[in-house]
């Protein structure tokens, strides 16, 4: 299977994902979130692999001469800083406002973001999380939590 059949996979279970909550089956859409992380996980590790030339390791960003230095690479020093941006009242305000309600999800959301490396996987992954919890992209609260992800990746 290729990458980008991997990555139309995922879109549809996130179309499924967006289905299910608006049935009311939370117990399903959570289990079905979580697949859908492991999924996307694996299908970035594919991807890297399969564009590297025969590798199959994955770099270290600061011993990488092609990655060393580039500002798209997060290092791992900054891991867990984005969950310490999100405040009490901005993070009450996006878990109702942008993962209705569950603080699991909005969670979910952060550890997904956090393991991304590239700004752009992160934009993707938002505009997948706007499908799927029809946020409204020029509310306040999606243009203040984007600008919070942009900020973590130095955009």
């Amino acid at each position: 299977m290729n990458p980008e059949n991997l990555r139309s996979l995922i879109n549809e279970l996130l179309n499924e994902l967006g289905q299910l909550r608006a049935n009311g089956a939370l117990q399903d859409v959570q289990v079905l979130r979580k697949k859908i992380s492991e999924l996307h996980d694996q299908l970035t590790v594919l991807e890297y692999l399969l564009s590297s030339s025969g590798s199959t390791t994955v770099p270290d960003p600061e011993s990488s001469p092609e990655l060393k230095g580039n500002p798209a690479v997060i290092s791992n020093v900054n891991k867990n800083e984005l969950k310490s941006r999100v405040g009490l009242n901005d993070r009450f305000r996006f878990v109702n406002e942008l993962f209705g309600g569950s603080s699991d999800e909005f969670n979910a959301a952060l550890n997904q973001l956090e393991s991304m490396k590239l700004p752009e996987e992160a934009e993707d992954y938002l505009d997948r999380l706007s499908e799927v919890y029809h946020w409204d992209k020029k509310g306040h609260a999606c243009e203040d939590f984007t600008h919070l992800v942009q900020q973590y990746f130095g955009r």
